[in-house]
């Protein structure tokens, strides 16, 4: 699954959080999504979130699937801590781990008031004149990728008005949001009203210059998602979201949108 697109998977899950926008203390809030491309099944996740005064937790799993199994088994888990606060979620520890083939990966990072302050990467990325490096600065005001597409608005159309500054543990990126349009949708434990934003990628630090398929996404102005409100709360999560890749459009879709049963 991560060989085939490597790239539009790392724009995409950087706005399809975990769903830890449940508020309600004590509650354990599922979000499952599956993925697909060209029409066929790529990979399906799972995650789960608690909230315990201020202190909330997510953890998940991502499994390939269907047509990506053939080429890769690919597991990848996730956790992450933090506290809720007056702008959403603020991280204070990230980690993943995935096993995809022979290859295994790992990272865990440190937040403190939303700056990275330390890392852990299994294996060390590559070094490289074509590599554009993270800064210090790169690494002030940002969230992990499970977090990042968590917001909290005022106004559907304020969802779609916004940067998410979004560091990986190997690549620093942005995405924008614009262009709102409201529209309905319908999943196992959500169904009502929506607002759909446009998305650039913007690629910060992290990446090889030169890379086609950093290059494609960011040149692209056709990458959407999906936010859906929660309950009554001013916090949005996307159901749903569409990036197209070199070989084809990547589609990640929520199947299950709500409390735990």
């Amino acid at each position: 699954m991560i060989r085939l697109s490597t790239a539009a998977l790392a724009a995409a899950l950087a706005v399809m959080p975990a769903g830890a926008d449940a508020l309600d203390a004590g509650q354990t809030f599922v979000t499952e999504y599956a993925f697909s491309l060209l029409g066929l099944p790529l990979g399906v996740s799972h995650f789960e979130s608690s909230v315990q005064g201020d202190r909330f937790t997510v953890e998940g799993t991502v499994r390939s699937a269907g047509l990506a199994r053939l080429f890769d088994s690919t597991v990848a888990q996730s956790r992450v801590e933090g506290r809720l606060t007056g702008d959403g979620l603020a991280p204070e520890t990230y980690a993943m781990s995935y096993v995809s083939g022979d290859r295994k990966r790992s990272t865990e990072l440190t937040f403190r008031n939303s700056d990275v302050v330390a890392t852990r990467l299994i294996p060390k990325p590559p070094r490289g004149e074509r590599l554009v490096p993270v800064t210090a600065e790169h690494l002030k005001a940002v969230s992990d990728p499970m977090t990042a597409g968590i917001v909290r608005a005022a106004s559907p159309q304020a969802v779609c008005q916004r940067s998410l500054r979004v560091f990986d543990g190997r690549m620093r990126m942005d995405i924008v949001l614009s262009d709102p349009k409201p529209e309905q949708v319908d999943v196992s434990g959500y169904r009502g009203p929506a607002v759909t934003c446009k998305a650039r990628f913007i690629p910060v630090a992290g990446y090889r210059k030169g890379k086609k398929a950093i290059e494609f996404l960011r040149d692209n102005d056709d990458i959407t998602v999906t936010f859906a409100r929660r309950g009554s709360t001013d916090i949005y999560a996307p159901v749903k979201a569409s990036v197209p890749t070199m070989i084809g459009r990547l589609r990640i879709s929520a199947t299950r949108f709500g409390p735990a049963e």
